[in-house]
C-alpha cells in the first residue's frame, strides 16, 4: 500500500532541504575576485612613478610597493621585479611594518635578496605547524618595499616598466596547503622627464686631494685620499689617477655609476722608497668625460717634501737643533698648535718615538 504525503510530511521535507542547503552554503567558499600582484606607488596608490629633472635630481631614490590584492590562504610568497638597469639602480628591499604576515605574530623566514643589474628576487614565509596556531593571510596588503635610485636622465624623457617577472618560477604565491595561488601581475610605469630647453650637463671633478702629510722621509707608505665628484646631471663612470711628478701612484681606479651630485672617496698608496730628497708635485686627475663643461676641475695638486730622516729644520745635518724642534712637537698631531709636519717623518700624523728613532739613527749625519 503506497503511503500518501501529508502536509506534515511535506513540511518536514522542506525544512530538511532548507537545513541541508544552509549547510552547503556555509561550507562553500565565497567567490573571490581574481588575485593580483601589483607594483604600487605608495605616495598616490597608482602604478605610475613620474619624475621631472626640475624637481627630482639624478641620484634621488624612491620606494616601490609590491602589493597582493584579493588573496586567500596566503602563507608564502616570492617576487621578482625587473627594470631597465641603465636607468635605475637597486638600493634595498625590506618588509614594511604593515606587511601581509605581520598578523602571524612569529618570526619571518627570509632568504637574502638576489640582486642582479635590473632585477631583484626575494621572498618570505613562516612556520605554520605546531606549536604555532594555523594562520594565513586573506585580503589585500603589501608584500615588500623596494628602494630604487634614479641613475640617468634623458631628453625629453626616459622610461621603464617596473615588471613582475618570472611568473611561476621567480614570482609565486603559495597557500597554507603548499598549493600555488593563481594571480595576475600588474606592472608599474617609471618615467623621468627633462623639460624642453633643459641642457644636459656633464662635469666630473676632483673635489679634494688629501695627502696624509706634506712631508715624508724615503722608505715609507704614504696614503693619499682623493675625493671625486659628479657635478653634472648625468650618471658617470670614469677613471681617477694619482701621480708624483709624472710617475703614477699605483693603477688608476674606476669610479662606477656616480650619480649627479654624489662623491666617491678613493685611497692611493705611494711607496716613497728610492725617491731623492726634494720637492715633488702630487696630482690627482679624473678622466675628462665626453662634453665635460669644465675640464679644469679634473685635476688637483699639492706639493710633498721628501726629507732626509731626522733633518727637521732642513739645514742638511741631523743634530741637536733637530732634536729640540722634534721634542717641541712631541705627541702633537695635525691641527695641534705645536704640530710640525717636518717632525712627522714617517707621515703617520703624530710625532712620537718612531720619529725620534729616525732622528737618532741619522744623528750627526749629513743629507746626501
Amino acid at each position: 500500500m503506497k503511503g500518501k504525503l501529508t502536509k506534515g510530511t511535506i513540511g518536514t521535507l522542506v525544512f530538511l532541504l532548507l537545513i541541508s542547503a544552509a549547510g552547503t552554503l556555509a561550507i562553500m567558499p565565497a567567490h573571490a575576485a581574481p588575485t593580483t600582484i601589483e607594483v604600487i606607488n605608495p605616495l598616490n596608490g597608482s602604478h605610475d612613478f613620474n619624475f621631472s629633472s626640475d624637481t627630482t635630481s639624478v641620484g634621488s631614490q624612491f620606494v616601490v610597493n609590491v602589493t597582493v590584492k584579493d588573496v586567500m590562504d596566503l602563507q608564502n610568497w616570492q617576487i621578482s621585479l625587473a627594470w631597465n638597469d641603465t636607468l635605475l639602480d637597486f638600493v634595498e628591499i625590506t618588509l614594511p611594518s604593515d606587511h601581509v604576515f605581520v598578523g602571524a605574530s612569529r618570526a619571518m623566514i627570509q632568504g637574502p635578496p638576489i640582486n642582479n643589474p635590473g632585477n631583484v628576487i626575494w621572498g618570505c614565509t613562516y612556520i605554520n605547524t605546531a606549536p604555532f596556531k594555523y594562520w594565513t593571510f586573506n585580503g589585500t596588503g603589501t608584500l615588500c618595499q623596494i628602494k630604487l635610485q634614479i641613475k640617468q636622465g634623458g631628453v625629453p624623457q626616459v622610461s621603464s616598466a617596473l615588471a613582475i617577472a618570472g611568473l611561476g618560477s621567480d614570482t609565486f604565491l603559495i597557500d597554507g596547503q603548499s598549493h600555488d595561488i593563481q594571480f595576475t601581475p600588474v606592472f608599474g610605469n617609471y618615467v623621468y622627464r627633462t623639460p624642453q630647453g633643459a641642457v644636459p650637463v656633464r662635469n666630473v671633478a676632483i673635489a679634494k686631494l688629501d695627502p696624509m702629510n706634506t712631508v715624508v722621509a724615503p722608505g715609507f707608505m704614504f696614503n693619499v685620499t682623493v675625493t671625486a665628484e659628479n657635478r653634472g646631471n648625468f650618471t658617470e663612470t670614469f677613471n681617477v689617477s694619482v701621480y708624483v711628478n709624472s710617475s703614477p701612484v699605483g693603477p688608476a681606479q674606476t669610479v662606477e655609476n656616480l650619480a649627479s651630485g654624489q662623491k666617491a672617496e678613493l685611497l692611493f698608496i705611494w711607496y716613497t722608497q728610492g725617491y731623492a730628497i726634494g720637492n715633488y708635485t702630487l696630482s690627482a686627475v679624473a678622466d675628462v668625460v665626453p662634453d665635460d663643461i669644465d675640464p679644469s676641475d679634473n685635476t688637483a695638486t699639492d706639493t710633498i717634501h721628501v726629507i732626509f730622516a731626522g733633518d727637521v729644520n732642513g739645514d742638511g745635518t741631523v743634530d741637536m737643533r733637530d732634536v729640540q724642534i722634534l721634542l717641541f712637537a712631541w705627541n702633537a698631531h695635525s691641527g695641534d698648535p705645536r704640530w710640525n709636519p717636518y717632525a712627522d717623518m714617517n707621515a703617520d700624523n703624530r710625532v712620537d718615538l718612531r720619529d725620534l728613532g729616525l732622528t737618532l739613527v741619522n744623528f750627526l749625519k749629513k743629507a746626501p
